[in-house]
Protein backbone atom coordinates (compact mmCIF):
# COMPACT_ATOMS: atom_id res chain seq x y z
CA UNK A 1 0.00 0.00 0.00
CA UNK A 2 0.98 3.33 -0.20
CA UNK A 3 1.46 6.16 1.75
CA UNK A 4 -1.79 7.59 0.95
CA UNK A 5 -3.78 4.34 1.51
CA UNK A 6 -1.79 3.97 4.51
CA UNK A 7 -3.61 6.94 5.92
CA UNK A 8 -6.78 6.27 4.45
CA UNK A 9 -7.24 3.14 5.71
CA UNK A 10 -6.12 4.60 8.98
CA UNK A 11 -8.61 7.12 8.99
CA UNK A 12 -11.24 5.14 8.03
CA UNK A 13 -10.35 2.81 11.04
CA UNK A 14 -10.30 6.05 13.58
CA UNK A 15 -14.06 6.35 12.76
CA UNK A 16 -15.05 2.69 12.56
CA UNK A 17 -13.28 1.43 15.51
CA UNK A 18 -12.65 4.82 17.79
CA UNK A 19 -16.09 6.27 16.87
CA UNK A 20 -13.78 9.60 15.67
CA UNK A 21 -16.68 10.61 13.51
CA UNK A 22 -17.23 13.79 11.63
CA UNK A 23 -19.42 15.17 14.44
CA UNK A 24 -16.85 14.30 17.13
CA UNK A 25 -14.36 16.24 14.85
CA UNK A 26 -16.03 19.22 14.54
CA UNK A 27 -16.12 19.35 18.41
CA UNK A 28 -12.00 20.21 18.41
CA UNK A 29 -11.60 23.89 17.82
CA UNK A 30 -8.26 25.86 16.77
CA UNK A 31 -7.06 23.33 14.40
CA UNK A 32 -6.46 20.51 17.08
CA UNK A 33 -6.51 17.57 15.07
CA UNK A 34 -4.12 18.88 12.79
CA UNK A 35 -1.66 19.91 15.93
CA UNK A 36 -1.91 16.49 17.00
CA UNK A 37 -1.09 14.96 14.02
CA UNK A 38 2.32 17.71 13.59
CA UNK A 39 2.99 16.21 17.34
CA UNK A 40 3.32 12.91 15.54
CA UNK A 41 5.35 13.22 12.54
CA UNK A 42 7.44 15.81 14.81
CA UNK A 43 8.28 12.99 17.57
CA UNK A 44 8.49 10.62 14.80
CA UNK A 45 12.88 10.09 14.49
CA UNK A 46 13.53 11.54 18.07
CA UNK A 47 14.60 14.96 17.58
CA UNK A 48 11.74 16.90 18.96
CA UNK A 49 9.98 14.26 21.07
CA UNK A 50 9.94 16.59 24.19
CA UNK A 51 8.77 19.90 22.28
CA UNK A 52 5.86 17.20 20.94
CA UNK A 53 4.55 15.87 24.14
CA UNK A 54 4.41 19.60 25.47
CA UNK A 55 2.40 20.91 21.89
CA UNK A 56 0.16 17.82 22.29
CA UNK A 57 -3.41 19.79 22.31
CA UNK A 58 -5.34 16.77 24.56
CA UNK A 59 -4.28 15.13 28.07
CA UNK A 60 -1.45 13.32 28.47
CA UNK A 61 -2.90 9.78 28.38
CA UNK A 62 -3.92 10.31 24.74
CA UNK A 63 -0.53 10.52 23.51
CA UNK A 64 0.18 7.12 22.19
CA UNK A 65 3.62 7.62 20.11
CA UNK A 66 4.96 4.50 18.38
CA UNK A 67 8.82 5.05 18.45
CA UNK A 68 9.48 1.70 17.10
CA UNK A 69 7.25 2.28 14.01
CA UNK A 70 7.89 5.14 12.47
CA UNK A 71 5.62 4.64 9.53
CA UNK A 72 3.07 3.69 12.04
CA UNK A 73 3.46 7.14 13.75
CA UNK A 74 3.47 9.13 10.32
CA UNK A 75 0.10 7.02 9.24
CA UNK A 76 -1.59 8.13 12.51
CA UNK A 77 -0.20 12.02 11.90
CA UNK A 78 -1.25 11.73 8.25
CA UNK A 79 -4.78 10.77 9.44
CA UNK A 80 -5.20 13.22 11.98
CA UNK A 81 -3.94 15.80 9.58
CA UNK A 82 -6.81 14.16 7.07
CA UNK A 83 -9.62 14.54 9.62
CA UNK A 84 -8.75 18.66 10.20
CA UNK A 85 -8.98 19.30 6.48
CA UNK A 86 -12.02 17.40 6.46
CA UNK A 87 -13.40 19.54 8.88
CA UNK A 88 -12.35 22.63 7.76
CA UNK A 89 -14.00 21.31 4.24
CA UNK A 90 -17.50 20.98 6.02
CA UNK A 91 -17.01 24.11 7.78
CA UNK A 92 -16.07 25.92 3.99
CA UNK A 93 -18.29 25.50 1.21
CA UNK A 94 -15.90 24.27 -2.06
CA UNK A 95 -16.30 24.90 -5.53
CA UNK A 96 -16.79 21.70 -7.12
CA UNK A 97 -15.08 22.49 -10.23
CA UNK A 98 -11.95 23.93 -8.91
CA UNK A 99 -11.88 23.34 -5.59
CA UNK A 100 -11.78 26.46 -4.01
CA UNK A 101 -13.23 28.33 -1.29
CA UNK A 102 -17.12 29.64 -2.47
CA UNK A 103 -17.56 33.07 -1.01
CA UNK A 104 -21.05 34.00 1.01
CA UNK A 105 -23.56 35.08 -1.84
CA UNK A 106 -21.08 32.88 -4.83
CA UNK A 107 -22.57 30.30 -6.80
CA UNK A 108 -21.66 26.26 -6.70
CA UNK A 109 -19.75 26.08 -8.55
CA UNK A 110 -17.98 29.74 -9.66
CA UNK A 111 -19.94 31.26 -13.03
CA UNK A 112 -15.98 31.81 -13.68
CA UNK A 113 -15.53 27.59 -13.47
CA UNK A 114 -18.62 26.40 -15.29
CA UNK A 115 -17.38 28.72 -18.20
CA UNK A 116 -14.38 27.34 -18.69
CA UNK A 117 -16.05 23.64 -18.86
CA UNK A 118 -18.01 24.55 -21.03
CA UNK A 119 -15.73 26.46 -23.28
CA UNK A 120 -13.01 23.07 -22.94
CA UNK A 121 -16.28 20.55 -23.15
CA UNK A 122 -17.00 22.60 -26.87
CA UNK A 123 -13.52 21.90 -27.80
CA UNK A 124 -13.21 18.44 -27.78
Amino acid sequence: MTGAELIAKERERQITEEGWTAEHDNEHPNGNLAIAGACYALATFGYYASEAMNLWPWASEWWKPTPNDPIRQLIKAGALIAAEIDKLQRQTKICDLCGKPVGEGELNPHKECVDKESFLADRK
